[in-house]
């Protein structure tokens, strides 16, 4: 994954602030909680996936924030 791949999956700009990263990161995760799926197997196992690819990204994008913003 790359700085660029990660902000696209969290919709968010490579120029947005950390705060504006971990907001979209926060409201992505409780859309995509996979609780709120329980009567439907299809959309939880999806919710879960998405959950796993959200979480690497914010990680990501976290691991990587200063040195990204300081090549700019």
């Amino acid at each position: 994954m790359t700085y660029t791949e990660a902000c696209a999956l969290l919709e968010v700009s490579t120029s947005a602030t950390l705060d504006e990263i971990q907001e979209s990161y926060s409201l992505k995760m409780g859309f995509y909680s996979p609780e709120k799926y329980e009567s439907d197997p299809k959309a939880a196992e999806y919710a879960e996936r998405m959950t796993k690819k959200l979480t690497a990204a914010w990680e990501y994008v976290q691991k990587n924030y200063e040195t990204e913003n300081d090549a700019a």
